[in-house]
């Protein structure tokens, strides 16, 4: 945010030039109650919510989503824009990606030997990213009458969307849309994170649920109290 403007007004020190930085919004640029950060499956890269930049052309400030980098978190390694709605949520796909070839017009977001998809949460709207490019692969808008708040990813199948008025929505791809799933064997020259993987493709959640299990709530009808005569 802005630098403190008494520290600004109090400052007599001579000659001394003061920067004002601008990170993340304030609470009347987001007016959200939740800011939900991300860390990628390979643990490099953690995405910020709710960031804001100043042109350089003018004094305007642009909502953005700043990728900051594991080894460094004194600066952003790069940013994400959100165009004129400030970012409430982002949520990293659990699979890694095969890379495809692609247009090389349009230049990677990252360059990695993978490809890492995330879903981006604005108050009303979903973007959807891969690390292949800088351009969005999907937009998702006009879908709650409340702002978002959540972002909830089921494989690369289906990614679930909540809001403050008690809905949810769910997007579903089909099979290969998002690219192929990488294979824990397909993933060399790091073994930290190919066991990892390995480990997260093993989990099977529903092995302590019982099948066929039914809850049923027994409600019994209160008599009516007879009325004395």
């Amino acid at each position: 945010n802005e630098e403190n403007p008494e520290m600004i007004k109090n400052n007599t020190t001579p000659n001394k030039s003061l920067t004002t930085h601008y990170y993340f919004a304030d609470e009347a640029q987001c007016p959200s109650f939740v800011r939900r950060l991300s860390w990628s499956p390979d643990g490099s890269i953690c995405l910020l919510v709710s960031g804001i930049t100043k042109s350089q052309t003018s004094n305007e400030l642009n909502f953005v989503v700043w990728g900051m980098s594991r080894k460094d978190f004194s600066h952003p390694l790069f940013y994400i824009p959100t165009l004129d709605k400030s970012s409430v949520c982002v949520r990293f796909c659990p699979l890694l990606f095969k890379k495809e070839e692609k247009d090389t017009s349009v230049p990677a977001l990252l360059d990695l030997p993978y490809v890492m998809v995330f879903a981006i949460a604005t108050i009303d709207s979903v973007y959807i990213y891969g690390t292949d490019s800088i351009n969005p692969r999907y937009a998702i808008t006009n879908i709650h009458y409340q702002a978002l708040t959540d972002l909830a990813w089921n494989g690369d199948s289906i990614l679930a969307i909540s809001s403050s008025d008690g809905y949810v929505s769910f997007c579903y791809f089909e099979k290969g849309e998002l690219g192929t799933p990488l294979k824990p064997e397909e993933i060399v020259n790091d073994d930290k994170l190919r066991n990892s993987y390995e480990m997260y493709l093993n989990i099977d959640i529903t092995k302590n649920v019982q099948q066929s299990t039914m809850v049923t709530t027994l409600i019994k009808p209160k008599k009516k109290k007879e009325e004395n005569n």
